[in-house]
Order: structure tokens, then sequence, then C-alpha cells
């Protein structure tokens, strides 16, 4: 199952089985999508040891597309950066890709 998207409590979630009725992409707010009870890891360090559990898995619709991808990644960065006159230009870009690409923005 390819999802696209690459960052974990962002644009892609693992919430317990049936934890929550829906869920919001944190970088473009839109609804996400579910796969209910997959069976598998969760984080890296489960995967290499070869462990697994029952959970929701949750994905933005937009992954695939290039403007969520940078959507995403001004996220990231303006999540890290502890100045916040770059914390405000962030947010600027992040209102502008919405503005463009989300109806209703």
């Amino acid at each position: 199952m390819n999802i696209g998207g690459k960052w974990e409590g962002i644009n892609i979630l693992h919430t317990d089985p049936g934890a929550e009725e829906s869920l919001s992409c944190k970088a473009c707010g839109m609804e996400m999508e579910v796969h209910r009870s997959v069976i598998g890891p969760t984080q890296r360090f489960e995967a290499m040891a070869k462990k697994s559990h029952e959970h929701d898995l949750w994905f933005c619709v937009n992954n695939r597309l290039d403007w969520h991808a940078l959507l995403v990644n001004l996220t990231v960065e303006q999540s890290v950066t502890s100045s916040p006159s770059l914390k405000a230009l962030f947010q600027r870009d992040i209102d502008a890709i919405k503005a463009e690409h989300i109806a209703g923005e």
C-alpha cells in the first residue's frame, strides 16, 4: 500500500483501532482517509525488529501532490525554528499555498 507522504504526525497518522472517527491533515487541513485495522509496524524500530500490531492508518488525500509536499516541508520547518520572525514568514508561505490550492482558504 503506497499512500505517499513521509511525515508521521503531520500527513500520516497511526491510531489505536477505532480510536478516532475522523482526522485532519496538519499541513493542509483536509479530512484524512483511513485504512482501518491494519496489521503492521508503526515506527522504524518496530519494523526493524519485525514487530507489528493492529492500528488505523490515516493519510492525507493530497500526499502525492507537489504543492502538498512543499506545504508539509514548510510545516516541519516552521515547527522546528525558534525564531518568531521565521515562523511568521513560514506562515505567510503556508497561507499562500493553501489559498491557491484549497477551496475556501
